[in-house]
């Protein structure tokens, strides 16, 4: 009798054990993606904050660039949130604000990424 409530213990962790492997390949399938889109976005803030002095490029023309990006990794932006500042001479920071809603069946998870880059760090 006692090795018959072992058995029932065991197929208890092992199906607990299960669902949370089954929850970790869930949240992951659905948060990873967002994340890496967030440091694709910050390494083509990085780049166009760099070379966007060197080419001597305008604010508006690196707005429209940023903004092709976040169209292209389908971040919920507007062209408008790309703020643009000029630093120094031929030197830029381009930061973003963007909160990107993770549907997760029973919950909403909001996700607040703050992104900035500058032509400082050459």
């Amino acid at each position: 009798m006692f090795r018959q409530r072992e058995r029932g213990s065991s197929r208890l962790r092992m199906l607990m054990t299960l669902a949370f492997v089954a929850l970790c390949i869930f949240l992951g399938v659905k948060i990873i993606p967002v994340l890496v889109n967030n440091y694709q976005l910050v390494d083509s803030m990085k780049e166009e904050a760099r070379y966007a002095g060197v080419n001597r490029r305008d604010a508006e023309l690196i707005r429209d660039d940023m903004y092709k990006k976040l169209k292209e990794l389908d971040i919920p932006a507007k062209r408008e949130d790309v703020r643009v500042e000029l630093i120094g001479p031929f030197m830029y920071r381009i930061s973003l604000d963007y909160t990107v809603v993770v549907d997760l069946r029973v919950y909403q998870l909001s996700l607040n990424f703050h992104p900035q880059a500058d032509s400082n760090s050459i």
